[in-house]
């Protein structure tokens, strides 16, 4: 997303960032060896570089150090890319000094998803902890205000309300679409038919 960095996954498992400038890095900024292949593609973010692997690992690479910042065990093989949405943010945090004020501070937050067999998962970006696990949901659609919106086995959009500790207050039958991409950006639902038809739902301000 900087435009400075170049992420490469390989099936040997080994994750890397390279300059994406010009001229050929001659060596990566980083190396990172994963537990598993890897053949699915990783989801990247300003901060951040979450990748699956074929041993059911889910792991989230800070992408300015290639340090991990957390890791998960999902059982069986993840060979779809994971997913992330979220969007810089003012945070309030911390400053580690006994006694100081807090301090706010731009940081990118949100939610990664990955799916394995028979599972998708949410995560806190920031610190892994589990938000939820569902084994009817498909695979997220949008993140807007307080919901999280998830697509299931039926063509079924579900809201998730993140105050409620992401229990499900509705859904809604989009089955007359035959594609409803996921939007990591600004919360706009789509939904496009095989004959070309497009709908759109934009998320009020």
């Amino acid at each position: 997303p900087s435009g400075n960095s170049l992420i490469v996954a390989g099936e040997d498992g080994t994750v890397q960032s390279l300059n994406a400038g010009m001229e050929a890095p001659s060596s990566p900024n980083w190396s990172v060896k994963m537990t598993g292949a890897v053949t699915a593609t990783p989801a990247v973010t300003p901060k951040h570089v979450v990748v699956g692997a074929h041993d059911g690992t889910l792991r989230c690479i800070a992408l300015s150090s290639g340090d991990t910042m957390w890791f998960h065990g999902l059982d069986s093989p993840l060979r779809r890319s994971p997913w992330v949405l979220g969007r810089t943010d003012t945070v309030t945090r911390s400053t580690g000094i006994e006694g100081a004020p807090d301090v706010q501070v731009q940081d990118y937050v949100g939610v990664a998803f990955a799916r394995n067999r028979d599972t998708l998962f949410a995560f806190d970006l920031t610190d892994g902890s589990e938000l939820f696990h569902s084994a009817t949901d498909r695979k997220p659609v949008c993140l807007h205000g307080k919901y999280v919106t998830t697509l299931d086995d039926h063509k079924r959009l579900v809201f998730r309300n993140k105050d409620e500790d992401y229990k499900v207050e509705g859904k809604l039958d989009l089955s007359m679409f035959d594609l409803v991409p996921s939007n990591v950006s600004d919360g706009a639902i789509y939904g496009c038919t095989h004959d070309g038809g497009l709908g759109a739902a934009i998320p009020a301000p």
